[in-house]
């Protein structure tokens, strides 16, 4: 196996940290920023307001983006608030970066007339301190903005704390972090990714939110497809262990599969019977892509016999039995024996 083999689009930290904030904003704001949490009422849903982010930053004119994410939320004391969260994915320090929180912040304030909070976290690991104010002072008229800043860098000390932390966003920083310290280091990677798979069901969270966040940490960890079927054996094994299937390691390999054969089905988003359907196809491949590393080729009745199989716990032993099989015959005997 080529273990330096690149992953193929790069570390993603934007879009996995967009999603990460909408999915478990209520998680997020309590791991990073307390004081504000115990103030938002969270009997009201928070809306996210993603065209008017659109349009104020298109306004803003400063430059690319820092703020990802703009948010209403209602206050414990009644009052209607607007949150601001500018969240700096690229671990890049710019210069202008104070500059921009201001500008987004009275953006916000001009557009709408409403106090908007600015809360930024750095994920910049070369970074010990970053600056969390705005200022000029020019004949007696002073401006001074200041704002929280969150630095992921700091949470490296207390890996412990994050390990027992019951809240779903100390996995999602986890997972970051060895996403940058597995960088360029494929094996280091997966190891952190099985890891990480198996600390999550320790925590006591619903399949839903577990699956929601494996599917966050697949995204970060990103791993190149010659490491897929080990994932997916590693996936199965987990499930096996806690009882619980994890659907989506199986989907997001299934529409990547998908994508790279040019092929448009994929899944409906937010419906299970899609993602299991889904995970069912990519795993009848995976089964046959295994059974190809074993003997090279597969005989055609064989791929036909496995291509009638729709029992995902099934097709999950059979990927385990596969990667143990000394040949074809021998997988064919466990199949025999399974059915």
């Amino acid at each position: 196996m080529n273990t330096s083999e690149p992953c193929p689009e790069g570390d993603d930290f934007d879009s996995p940290w967009k999603e990460a904030i909408r999915e478990f904003f209520d998680p997020f704001m309590a791991f990073f920023f307390s004081r504000a949490h115990s103030e938002i009422d969270w009997a009201r849903t928070p809306e996210f307001l993603d065209k008017e982010l659109q349009q104020i930053t298109h306004d803003a004119e400063v430059g690319s983006r820092i703020a990802d994410v703009l948010v209403k939320v209602w206050l414990t004391s009644g009052e209607e608030r607007w949150v601001a969260i500018h969240v700096e994915v690229q671990g890049q320090r710019r210069s202008d970066f104070t500059e921009r929180m201001y500008v987004y912040n009275f953006r916000t304030y001009d557009r709408h007339r409403v106090r908007v909070a600015s809360l930024a976290i750095i994920t910049d690991e070369s970074s010990a301190s970053y600056l969390s104010k705005f200022e000029y002072d020019v004949f007696g008229c002073e401006v001074r903005f200041s704002f929280p800043v969150a630095i992921l860098g700091e949470f490296r000390a207390r890996r412990d704390e994050l390990e027992q932390s019951n809240n779903p966003f100390s996995i999602f920083v986890l997972a970051h972090l060895e996403t940058q310290d597995t960088k360029g280091d494929n094996e280091a990677r997966f190891k952190a990714w099985r890891r990480l798979l198996k600390t999550i069901p320790k925590r006591g969270h619903s399949e839903e939110v577990i699956n929601r966040l494996l599917r966050l940490i697949d995204w970060l960890l990103h791993l190149p497809k010659a490491y897929h079927q080990r994932m997916v054996i590693a996936a199965n094994e987990a499930q096996e262990e806690f009882k619980m299937p994890f659907v989506s390691t199986f989907e997001r390999m299934f529409r990547e599969k998908a994508m790279a054969e040019g092929r448009v089905e994929g899944l409906s988003e937010g419906r299970v019977e899609g993602r299991v359907e889904g995970a069912v196809m990519f795993a009848r491949s995976a089964l046959l892509d295994l059974l190809t590393e074993v003997a090279g080729t597969v005989p055609p009745q064989l791929v036909e016999r496995i291509n009638t199989i729709s029992d995902l716990s099934k097709l999950r032993i059979l990927l385990r039995s596969a990667a143990h099989a000394s040949s074809i015959n021998d997988f064919e005997t466990k199949l025999d024996n399974l059915n």
